[in-house]
């Protein structure tokens, strides 16, 4: 398959998934040469798509992952320290105390408050403007 094309047999949530990461992660494309962002779960779908943006944009990443996906962020660029306890101050001393910017991809966990036909994505929609989702809301095809 050519670069730049999707596939015909990724079904429709995958194919969503894609527009999603990568509107997401390009917040990250705010970065300038020089700037430091954190993204906090670099190791995520959107915070990996993030990492790359910045990079090529040429900003100073500190990421936050874990170690599965540490050595992978290391290795195109970022500096990464680890979640938990001691978090801010690690982030302190990799930046000198200095982020221009933060993105916070840091998958998070809970139930799902429901689910809806792709149809009726106006009442998941105001169900998820209201606050009152208490949990994710699934559009599904």
């Amino acid at each position: 398959m050519p670069a730049g094309r999707v596939s015909t047999e990724q079904d429709a949530p995958d194919l969503a998934s894609i527009a999603s990461v990568s509107g997401t992660a390009g917040w990250a494309g705010a970065a300038t040469a020089g700037q430091t962002l954190l993204i906090h779960g670099a190791g995520s779908t959107v915070g990996y798509a993030a990492v790359q943006i910045a990079l090529i944009r040429g900003a100073r990443v500190v990421a936050t992952a874990g170690q599965t996906y540490a050595r992978r962020l290391r290795d195109l660029g970022a500096t990464v320290t680890a979640y938990g306890d001691g978090l801010v101050e690690r982030v302190n001393v990799i930046s000198d105390g200095l982020v221009d910017l933060v993105l916070d991809t840091a998958p998070v966990g809970g139930p799902i408050a429901g689910t809806f036909p792709l149809q009726d994505w106006r009442a998941a929609m105001e169900i998820s403007l209201s606050g009152h989702a208490r949990g994710k809301l699934l559009l599904l095809p």
